[in-house]
Parts: C-alpha cells; structure tokens; sequence
C-alpha cells in the first residue's frame, strides 16, 4: 500500500507552485517611482510633436483626452519574466474636420523608461495589438507599432515618427458604426535576438477618424521570455532521455 505521502506526489507541490506564478504576475503591476514617461501627439504624420497635457484639440480636428499610460517598470524576470505597457485613449471629433490633407488624423506616441528586464539571452517574444470600443458612433482607422530602444525623448520624422529599435507590428483595425460596439486588432509579433537594460518601450498609435467618432482605445505592447509550457516540454523531453538512458544502462547490465 502507498504511502499518504507517496499516493499524490504533486499534490504537495502544487501550493508552492502557484504562489511562484501569482508572484511573477503581481511583480507586473508594480511600478517604479524611478521610472519616467512621455506622452506625445503630432498632427503631421510624426514629424512634429507636442508633449499631451490635459485634453486638447489638434488642428486636424481630433479632441484627445483621457491618455494614460501604466506599466510593470521594472519589469519582471525569471521564467514568467515579461515587461507590459499599456495606453488608454479617448478620442473624438465634431460634426465637421477643417480642410487638409491630414483632417482627422492624429498620431500618437507613449513612452515608459528604466526597464532592466527580461532581456537576452535567451531571444524573447515581442507583441502589440490594439483594441476599443465606439461611443455612439465612430468610423475610422488606428494603427500599432511598438519599438524597444535606448532612450527616451521626442520622436520625429515621416517614418514612423523617427522611432527606431526592434519594431513589432504595424497591426491594425478599421471601424464603422452607428452605435458603441467593440474592435480589436490582431495581435502583431516578433522575436527579439539581443537586447540589454535599460531600455525604453514606445507605442507609435495612427488613428484617423471620419467626422462625428468618438473612440476609446487600449494600446498594448509587451516583452515575455519563453513561454513556461515550453520550458516545461524541454524538461519533460530531458526527463525522458534521461529515463530512456537509465533503461538502457540497466538492461545491458543484466545482460
């Protein structure tokens, strides 16, 4: 007869195991008061940008208001290791735009510093995506990338508002409705070969919104080490060879 101990040997394990993940999932929420951001606008297509304070009206005719920007800075390591940014914007225009080529349209940029981790090796996975809903109607476009580089400070340029350094993306959605209904980008991905702390992880949002919108959108972009299945498998694969081997050895012994 099994013993009580030896009946479920995983049983005893498992409390330890999901305090270990709720850990890694709590470190993602806590900020550092070290840490600095920036969020900026350009009514040009990201050659020019203004620092966002308060709520404002571009001279394309979009009122931005309510942008945010939360993260998990520092980030957090080990095998759930992963950094996370996130971007809220309500966006809107009147039942007009002025004339230009640009009516309408507005880019967005949200930046967060001081990440030290995960970085590399191993090579990590980097995603962004995009989603929101309509308030009562809204017909447009908006557009993600998201970038990892060293420094903080105003982006600008016609190519992706001068933002460089590992770039995911560009993912994106059109909506068109009369009522509040919800949309959400795929998600856009990409693997990062070499990176060190600290750094830097921009949001580079394209919104273009026909005449009487009003959108919120949430921007996401994140950076995760390799996934703990994966790292599970490798171990079961391990494990394997090695049981396969001892096998082996014994049978040639007996022989």
């Amino acid at each position: 007869m099994l013993s009580s101990s030896s009946r479920c040997p995983g049983r005893r394990k498992m409390p330890a195991l999901a305090t270990a993940i709720a850990a890694a999932w709590l470190l993602m929420g806590v900020a550092s008061a070290d840490a600095a951001s920036l969020i900026q606008y350009s009514s040009d297509h990201g050659v020019t940008w203004n620092t966002f304070a308060g709520s404002v009206t571009t001279s394309t005719g979009v009122t931005l208001v309510d942008l945010g920007l939360s993260s998990n800075v520092p980030g957090s390591s080990g095998p759930l290791g992963a950094f996370t940014s996130s971007s809220t914007t309500q966006a809107s225009t009147g039942s007009s735009l002025p004339a230009g080529p640009n009516a309408g349209d507005v880019w967005l940029a949200f930046s967060v510093d001081s990440f030290t981790t995960p970085v590399t090796p191993p090579s990590l996975n980097e995603s962004t995506s995009i989603a929101g809903n309509t308030l009562g109607g809204a017909t447009g476009t908006v557009l993600i990338k998201s970038f990892v580089n060293k420094t903080l400070g105003a982006p600008g340029g016609a190519t992706d508002g001068g933002l460089t350094g590992n770039p995911v993306g560009p993912t994106s959605v059109t909506f068109s409705d009369l009522g509040s209904v919800s949309f959400a980008s795929p998600t856009a991905t990409a693997l990062i070969s070499t990176l060190t702390a600290p750094y830097v992880i921009t949001q580079l949002i394209e919104l273009h919104l026909a005449a009487n919108s009003t959108v919120n959108l949430t921007g996401a972009a994140s950076i995760a080490s390799p996934e703990p299945a994966t790292i599970s498998l490798l171990g079961f694969g391990l494990a394997g060879m090695a049981g396969y081997g001892w096998r082996r050895g014994r049978k040639q012994a007996i022989a």
